[in-house]
């Protein structure tokens, strides 16, 4: 819907957090909204694996959904790490 209101063909990248798809977005009353906003977007990101699995098979979706760990860099911050 921004491509459409901005009248300009400009990229559009939605980021998955959690409720927005496996709960607000899957309730019924919103399902199909949110189904077309993944489709349309030229790039959806998600914030866990977890996350990436629970919306393609809530939604059918077969496309990538690269996951964006919330601003943090694995290779630096592993779990078990000592500082």
């Amino acid at each position: 819907m921004a491509r459409q209101i901005s009248g300009e063909n400009i990229p559009v990248i939605t980021t998955l957090h959690g409720t927005d798809t496996s709960l607000v977005g899957a309730h019924q009353e919103f399902f199909e909204i949110t189904k077309y906003g993944l489709l349309v977007s030229d790039e959806v990101t998600v914030v866990s694996s977890f996350l990436a699995k629970q919306t393609r098979a809530t939604f059918g979706l077969t496309r990538d959904l690269p996951v964006v760990y919330n601003f943090v860099d694995p290779d630096v911050f592993k779990p078990g790490l000592k500082v």
